[in-house]
């Protein structure tokens, strides 16, 4: 059993920072007990190694966290270089059962691809796990990748968000002759416009790439990293520029900015934000995000939609209806799609009955339904989240919720540019690591730029709160990296 006692800065829910005593006590085999200022705080079961984080990357999900739905007070962070057994490494951040070296067969979104879903896993840094803005760590064994000797460990923290990134290209990947903006010109944008332009590249492909922000300062750079152009976004040019492109990546992180991406975008918007703030009327856009969920325009082809980068093609065949859709298209749905379960339902009793899936579904895969379909926003925000304090929603991950036209009040901008203007709203999370460091290793020109100019700023772990005020300084930083 080992015993690892240590003070570090804890992050509080009004978003200050305390240093904290902390103790890990446990091993690999049997699990590990974490104690808070001399009192139990909680257990972790098997499947966790100790290492010590190296650097730690400041990110918009650790400036928002204070918004998210997740227990507070925690040690955040979680772009984590670590050194295991003498060997650098980066850290994926979901503790799944896979993630942990736990065979467990009963879980459905482990066996079936979708492990960074798994209901039963925590989040480094994010959710419960504590993260890596501290001398010590507890990750899954598994969740460790090897970084290449070739690699600088200051580069490769930014391997989870460029990971990111490039999940949201193959989920809204870009076609030839497509005309495609990154919205927010910051530490995510900057990373997306990098894998647009070698996606572009590698393939041969034939789109524009046009980095659209309100940072004039970043123009050189956003070329640098890959853009074509850099266009300032203010009142009179984002007039100008709607309806200007086919697929906008909204990396803003704020309200707004999603707001600026639905005026651009003709085709795709896809939304990266995670900061837990009300948007256009969704409370749960957010979880959206989490939960990798599609909101489009109905149409009865769109029943058979899948994710292009899902590995597993999913049969769509349980669908539930919120209850303010009419019976008359209740009616016509039974009719046009026969072969398809359609669930009629208030949200909270479908998920007290999805606690015993076979009363409500048929030939079902997930214990959750395939899609959902809408006749307003709210209705889409009880699917997300139908239980208060309950982080699950009635749809699979990577599902999609379709939203009628009812023509029923005022829509508001979101609710028009799905129905009226046809815009699909994509979303992502996680990507994958080895694909993120591979791309690194092999563009030596793009490191140099990353280590001299995207990543501004470095401090020590005691400086923290400093790090913050910069971090979410935008005219002063663009990646703000804590060493440990």
């Amino acid at each position: 059993m080992e015993t690892i006692l240590f003070q570090t800065m804890e992050y509080q829910s009004d978003g200050t920072f305390q240093q904290i005593g902390y103790k890990y006590e446990g091993k690999e085999e049997s699990g590990w007990k974490i104690y808070r200022n001399g009192n139990s705080f909680m257990e972790l079961g098997p499947g966790y190694v100790l290492l010590k984080p190296k650097y730690c990357g400041i990110c918009a999900t650790d400036i928002d966290r204070k918004f998210l739905p997740y227990p507070l007070p925690q040690i955040i962070g979680h772009e984590v270089v670590g050194e295991y057994n003498n060997i650098n490494v980066v850290v994926e951040i979901n503790a799944s059962h896979q993630a942990r070296g736990i065979q467990n067969e009963s879980c459905p979104f482990c066996r079936n691809g979708l492990e960074t879903h798994c209901p039963k896993r925590i989040t480094l840094g994010i959710d419960r796990l504590p993260g890596g803005f501290s001398p010590f760590l507890l990750a899954p064994k598994n969740s460790l990748i090897k970084i290449p000797v070739t690699l600088s460990p200051v580069v490769a923290s930014i391997t989870e968000p460029l990971a990111a990134a490039l999940q949201a290209l193959k989920v809204s990947t870009p076609e030839n002759g497509d005309c495609v903006s990154v919205l927010g010109i910051g530490r995510l944008g900057l990373l997306l416009i990098s894998a647009l332009y070698g996606h572009r590249r590698k393939n041969g492909l034939n789109f524009k790439i046009s980095a659209v922000g309100r940072r004039q300062h970043l123009s050189t750079l956003s070329c640098q990293m890959g853009a074509d152009e850099f266009l300032l976004l203010n009142d009179d040019s984002q007039r100008q520029l709607e309806d200007s492109f086919d697929i906008v990546f909204d990396t803003s992180g704020s309200p707004l900015g999603f707001e600026s991406a639905l005026n651009l975008s003709r085709r795709v918007v896809h939304l990266k934000s995670t900061n837990g703030q009300e948007v256009m009327g969704m409370t749960q856009l957010t979880d959206m995000v989490v939960d990798e969920i599609a909101l489009l325009p109905f149409s009865y082809d769109k029943l058979n939609f899948q994710w292009k980068s899902e590995k597993t093609r999913w049969k769509n065949t349980n669908v539930f209806i919120s209850p303010g859709v009419s019976k008359s298209e209740m009616e016509k749905l039974v009719q046009a799609s026969p072969q398809i379960n359609f669930v009629q339902e208030n949200e909270e009793i479908a998920f007290r009955q999805l606690r015993q899936p076979e009363t409500i579904l048929k030939n079902y895969a997930l214990p959750l339904f395939d899609m959902a379909i809408v006749s307003c926003l709210a209705e889409a925000d009880r699917i997300i989240r139908p239980v208060k304090g309950e982080n699950l929603s009635l749809l699979k991950p990577r599902g999609a919720i379709l939203l009628l036209n009812t023509g029923n009040g005022k829509p508001n901008l979101l609710e028009e540019s799905i129905v009226k203007k046809g815009v699909k709203i994509h979303s992502s999370r996680c990507g994958e690591f080895k694909e993120a460091l591979e791309i690194l290793d092999q563009n030596p020109e793009l490191c140099q730029i990353i280590e001299e100019k995207y990543i501004t700023h470095r401090f020590p772990l005691k400086q923290i709160t400093e790090a913050f005020k910069i971090a979410a300084d935008s005219s002063e930083s663009i990646k703000v990296m804590i060493e440990i």
